[in-house]
């Protein structure tokens, strides 16, 4: 069984009401900063763990997230170094900020609101954090909207009052294109088996056209299927794993901070307040890119 708050209360020498108000963040004024220092030690030495349900059911207010992330296992080795960034940035920042979350994985936006709406139903979300499925961006919106629960999205989004966290590459992507000058590159063209990839047989043939991929599986489909030659393509990986057999860049695609954009807006609409820019985006330079010759 786990530590109980009157059991901290004896152990520090005060009421079970100066422990609650102490560990859930509302010590008033009539508690010292030295007492306040003096339970959060003793809370944390005893291992002391908030329950969850229990806060929520008595303030009202629900401290759990639902992190909805889509799975597309035809890119997997893509998908398992991308989950365990953003779970493992998630679960060490929501305890931070008073929340933890549910892993909601999804495959298509059907999926995605059938298991939104059985957990906000049920009472057991108070907001969510979602990515989008590139080429199904409104439907995903539609799933989390039918909820009416506080949101971010993890991708940008047109509408100016819907908030997300996203990264803008464009700076990054004339950096690399002046890089390939020398290869006579003229423009470089994203290429995502995953979520349509919107190029043409032309752009394929044509020598000046170079084509950005994250994985080695899309590398090979060029080469493969559209006759692209191996220097036009260029790899761009989240982590250093997704590059073999070739060489590439690693992009640092500051995760960490998107997930922390992510939870203090949040964090702020769950309290009924609006942040001050719901619309966040993360500036990629060439200081993000790592080159790894794997040849």
């Amino acid at each position: 069984m786990g530590v109980t708050i009157k059991e901290i209360a004896e152990k520090a020498g005060v009421s079970s009401i100066t422990v609650s108000r102490v560990l859930n963040g509302r010590p008033g004024n009539k508690v010292s900063v030295k007492l306040c220092e003096k339970i959060r030690a003793l809370a944390k030495d005893m291992g002391y763990s908030r329950n969850t349900f229990a806060t929520a059911i008595r303030t009202g207010k629900i401290p759990l997230i639902a992190v909805c992330l889509h799975r597309l296992w035809e890119d997997e080795r893509y998908i398992r170094t991308y989950w365990c960034d953003m779970i493992s940035n998630f679960t060490t920042l929501l305890p931070k900020y008073g929340l933890d979350m549910i892993l909601v994985s999804y495959t298509e936006p059907a999926e995605l609101q059938k298991r939104l709406t059985a957990l906000s139903s049920s009472g057991l979300i108070g907001g969510i954090i979602s990515n989008l499925i590139p080429d199904l961006v409104d439907e995903c919106c539609q799933a989390i909207f039918k909820t009416k629960l506080p949101f971010v999205l993890l991708g940008k989004h047109d509408n100016e009052n819907i908030p997300y966290v996203s990264t803008e590459n464009s700076k990054l992507k004339k950096y690399l294109e002046e890089k390939l000058k020398s290869q006579h590159c003229t423009a470089i063209k994203n290429y995502h088996t995953r979520s349509g990839h919107g190029l043409s047989e032309e752009d394929f043939r044509d020598p000046s056209i170079f084509i950005g991929v994250d994985c080695e599986r899309d590398r090979v489909k060029l080469i493969r299927e559209h006759g692209v030659e191996p220097h036009r393509i260029v790899m761009i990986a989240n982590s250093g794993v997704q590059i073999f057999n070739s060489s590439g860049y690693v992009l640092n695609n500051h995760n960490k901070e998107r997930c922390i954009n992510c939870i203090e807006i949040l964090s702020e609409l769950m309290a009924g307040r609006k942040p001050a820019n719901i619309q966040r985006e993360i500036e990629l330079t060439e200081k993000d890119l790592t080159l790894v010759d794997i040849g």
